[in-house]
């Protein structure tokens, strides 16, 4: 009778550490350069590193790197695919949709040939699709290598486009990663709302597993202090400072917080508004900062590593999100670990991290232009209230918000889970 026992000795998780492959569609994980922009692409691998587990990730070639790579744990494998995977936004939209659709099938090819080479070598355990150029050919190479995978998401668009049949085929991949066979679908709730766009898809309930990502507690402190950050960067050291974190990127927003900004200073001039990050908008954020003369009041600080983003934090007074999909995603949530109140659109699940007026202020999408100016000025004025409504939020992170090492904890086990699933199913069938 065959037992759930791997030929190289032992259960994965048990007897030896588990092995897995992951599938991305990027030649690097992160957006911004090296330890800069979103960290999720790059923790969610780097969980199995750090809890001992073996994570092999099969990726695109870029110039200059290296075949082979061993970034904090993860051996990433890479191969020449001489094109990038990503369409570029900016282009018109006919256009925009034949180059995503020409470059999915393309990474289907290349992603699936490449994986299943990697696999071969390494015999892993599960096969992991990051994001959802990743799910199809994960799946593909999973059966091929008699294995389970796991699809793993960061966040969806679809949640704005649900009901709209054309702009919902310009969003195949999303859809086809939703719907491709897997273990479970891991994915971030950022406030996008994916798990109502999963049930709407059709994914079984038993199969999603929504979490938020976890925040670090060693980085994100309440106690940190930054005054040689507010000196570098030329910021007056009595000036309320308003800020945001993120890509420089049209689903940001963060240009609006330019446009608002003179109504602000009419009424309150010591204030300046820090954008932290970098990104294809900046081009744009600037000419509006020219078009407005507020050089002196912004302060675009460009990219900044993971290590040092927690003073940027410490050095604002006030988190302010514009985006129109979501502002319950990472930065307001390390925001709120240092206890810094937050003001955000009540967009998508944002409300389900943001209290009103108990860890934050929402404010209505519809009116931000002019509501969005009165509700900042009335908490510039209001340092007490601030200091309420951060206090409140640093207690809702800390109480509901699992830390990193918990987040990826969870990540790691969800993996082992599958794979022991995957075997006890295997075994029964060869038991009969």
């Amino acid at each position: 009778m065959k037992t759930n026992r791997d030929a190289r000795g032992g259960e994965p998780g048990v007897d030896r550490p588990l092995r897995v492959l992951g599938l991305y569609w990027q030649d690097r994980f992160w957006s911004m350069g090296p330890r800069m922009g979103a960290n999720s692409f790059f923790l969610a691998p780097q969980s199995f590193a750090r809890f001992g587990h073996e994570i092999h990730v099969s990726a695109p070639r870029g110039k200059g790197q290296p075949a082979l790579e061993n970034d904090s744990g993860i051996q990433i494998h890479r191969y020449r695919a001489g094109l990038s995977f990503d369409s570029d936004p900016r282009r018109p939209l006919p256009i925009r949709l034949t180059s995503r659709v020409l470059r999915y099938l393309a990474y289907l090819a290349f992603g699936t040939v490449n994986a299943v080479c990697v696999g071969r070598r390494i015999r892993p355990d599960i096969v992991i699709g990051y994001h959802y150029h990743g799910a199809v050919p994960a799946h593909w190479t999973a059966r091929l290598l008699g294995v389970p995978n796991l699809t793993r998401l960061f966040g969806t668009q679809l949640g704005r486009i649900l009901g709209h049949p054309l702009k919902m085929m310009g969003a195949f991949m999303q859809i086809l990663a939703f719907k491709t066979p897997a273990a479970y679908i891991l994915m971030h709730d950022d406030g996008s709302q994916g798990d109502r766009v999963a049930r709407r898809l059709g994914v079984p309930a038993e199969r999603l597993r929504f979490w938020r990502d976890g925040f670090d507690p060693d980085l994100y402190r309440r106690d940190e202090c930054a005054p040689e950050v507010r000196r570098a960067l030329g910021i007056p050291e009595r000036d309320t400072v308003l800020f945001c974190v993120g890509r420089l990127a049209d689903d940001k927003k963060m240009e609006r917080l330019v446009e608002v900004l003179p109504e602000v200073l009419r009424e309150e001039p010591g204030v300046t508004l820090m954008l932290v990050g970098d990104g294809p908008d900046r081009s744009l954020i600037e000419r509006t900062v020219r078009d407005l003369g507020m050089g002196a009041r912004v302060c675009l600080t460009g990219a900044v590593s993971r290590e040092e983003l927690a003073k940027h934090y410490a050095l604002g007074d006030i988190f302010v999100g514009v985006s129109d999909r979501t502002n319950a995603n990472l930065p307001p949530i390390e925001a709120m670990s240092c206890g810094k109140p937050v003001v955000a659109l009540d967009v998508g699940g944002t409300r389900e991290l943001i209290e009103d007026g108990v860890t934050g202020v929402l404010v209505d999408p519809a009116r931000w232009r002019e509501a969005l100016p009165q509700v900042l000025v009335s908490l510039i004025r209001d340092p007490e209230r601030r200091a309420r409504l951060g206090a409140a939020a640093r207690e809702k992170v800390r109480r509901e918000i699992p830390t990193l090492e918990e987040r990826q904890r969870m990540e790691v086990d969800l993996a082992l889970r599958a794979v022991r699933e995957f075997r006890a199913r295997r075994c029964e069938r060869g038991g009969r």
